[in-house]
């Protein structure tokens, strides 16, 4: 595969290591810390998708929703098997977070889900038959 005219290769040693650090560091909520890791990854190797997952899914645990959403949508456009990707996951948590409706449709459909058609005047979803759901709580009230 060629992207931006080059072959692609697999990650630096730099990019690897400066991401297993970030994900130690996110391991003991040193998410700023992280994010600087995160970004120098990103910036090594801006061809390769996990760079952008990576960084939405921090994004993502900051609650951080709108860098969440623009990592996400870079990871995906890097994908190279788009249907059933956890990548779609993250995008469609952030779409549904900021309530955009198109994105999140079309995240939650990219992922696997089956989003029905019907919707309110907003295109929010009106309801889905996903069967049983966990739904995470947390007594702080952070979920």
């Amino acid at each position: 595969m060629r992207i931006f005219g080059r072959a692609r290769q697999r990650p630096s040693t730099d990019w690897r290591l400066a991401t297993h650090r970030a994900f130690t560091l996110i391991d003991d909520g040193r998410y700023e810390d992280a994010g600087e890791l995160l970004t120098r990854a990103a910036d090594l190797e801006p061809w390769l998708s996990e760079s952008w997952f990576n960084l939405a899914l921090l994004h993502k645990f900051r609650h951080d929703w709108e860098r969440s959403r623009a990592a996400g949508l870079r990871a995906v456009a890097l994908l190279e098997r788009h249907a059933g990707a956890p990548d779609w996951w993250n995008v469609g948590i952030a779409a549904t977070a900021l309530q955009d409706w198109p994105l999140a449709r079309r995240a939650w459909q990219a992922y696997g889900l089956d989003v029905p058609p019907q919707q309110d005047a907003s295109g929010e979803p009106l309801g889905m038959a996903l069967g049983g759901a966990a739904v995470r709580l947390s007594p702080e009230g952070e979920s």
